[in-house]
């Protein structure tokens, strides 16, 4: 329709951009955020994900995958019986791990998380997901056995200590400073309460075990670690951030509930809350009672 063009080539890449922030909307929103939307442009302004959103290759769509995996997989815990969402989660991984094949490192954080967090009580829709996990390695198998048949042309490489700082540089393209920022963020996410103790596991496992499993596919084939095979940390990074700026200015019950608790172990805090709504207290909540 477009032609061969850098434009007909970068074009699918633009498009899963554009559903991926619809995604990350969703799953913000899933989180509990008031304002999703901040999330959507944490995620969008990221230089590494605006970086592959321009280029003609497959990162971006299998990023757009993963996402939208996460989003059928909070359907299934909502509808477990719902055939049309495991139907779409099965296609978004399916589509992903052949997009990137580090893709597959989303539906064992799903796997993880349900395994560790729920134990027996999603019994269901932990088999069901290891069955999904298991089908898509099968369905990317034909693929995987061709290219192992070809001669091995890529450039291989070991994972060494510098490995570290450039992840810490590179995690979302916006150098040391970028990742400080962002990581900080995460932190206040990670000490505001969440609807339950288990949220905060799975956001974290959206980060650890892609990486965990990047580093450990590049040891074992000797491939040369590079960030673009962690993209994935993206969405879980975005909302952890927008997480944690909405915590700094919380008007919530919540937030008004951790300040009253504040006040109530400092003795000075406390002795002045008293005095200021006491019946005969001094009132000095009033600033001309001083």
């Amino acid at each position: 329709m477009f032609g061969v063009s850098a434009f007909s080539g970068r074009l699918p890449s633009v498009i899963a951009s554009v559903f991926g922030c619809i995604g990350v909307f969703l799953l913000a929103h899933r989180a509990g955020m008031r304002r999703p939307i901040i999330a959507v442009i944490a995620f969008a302004i990221f230089p590494l994900q605006f970086r592959y959103a321009l280029e003609a290759r497959g990162y971006e769509i299998a990023l757009c995958c993963s996402i939208w995996s996460s989003v059928f997989f909070f359907r299934i815990l909502d509808r477990p019986q719902t055939s049309r969402a495991w139907c779409l989660y099965v296609l978004s991984i399916v589509a992903g791990v052949y997009s990137q094949p580090f893709s597959m490192f989303v539906p064992v954080s799903h796997f993880i998380w349900l395994s560790v967090s729920t134990g027996r009580q999603r019994r269901l829709e932990l088999v069901g997901v290891g069955s999904v996990i298991l089908l898509a390695g099968l369905l990317f198998l034909p693929w995987y056995l061709y290219t192992t048949l070809a001669p091995a042309d890529y450039p291989r490489g070991t994972l060494e200590s510098r490995s570290i700082l450039m992840v810490l540089r590179e995690l979302v393209g916006a150098g040391y400073i970028g990742t400080i920022l962002v990581l900080s963020g995460a932190v206040f996410a990670i000490r505001r309460p969440l609807k339950t103790r288990h949220d905060r596991s799975f956001w974290l496992l959206l980060i650890v075990t892609p990486i965990a499993g990047v580093v450990t596919a590049d040891v074992a084939i000797h491939y040369f670690f590079a960030i673009r095979q962690v993209i994935f940390v993206l969405p879980p990074l975005a909302i952890l951030l927008a997480l944690g700026v909405e915590s700094l200015y919380d008007p919530s019950p919540t937030g008004r509930h951790r300040a009253c608790a504040d006040s109530t172990a400092n003795p000075y805090l406390r002795e002045r809350r008293i005095l200021s709504t006491s019946p005969g207290g001094l009132g000095i909540s009033d600033p001309r009672s001083f």
